[in-house]
């Protein structure tokens, strides 16, 4: 009798730009806005254009920093 034998599900490494402003909640045009400033790196693969997973969660982290850094204080 031979066993099932299934491989693990495996997180993606790279996305499509459709999947990465949908997990940013976003729209494309956004992303390859990103993508063409140099804030959001990216690879091409073939003729597509991906994003590294790893790569979106430093572009979020630095927006959450930027953010932190630009809130208003009131003087004292």
């Amino acid at each position: 009798m031979q066993e099932d034998q299934t491989t693990p599900a495996v997180d993606p490494l790279l996305v499509t730009v459709e999947e990465a402003a949908r997990l940013l909640g976003v729209g494309r045009t956004l992303i390859y806005q990103q993508v063409r400033r140099g804030a959001l790196p990216s690879v091409r693969v073939g003729r597509c254009r991906r994003i590294a997973l790893i790569d979106l969660e430093c572009y979020v982290e630095h927006l959450r920093n930027d953010a932190n850094q630009n809130t208003f204080r009131y003087p004292q």
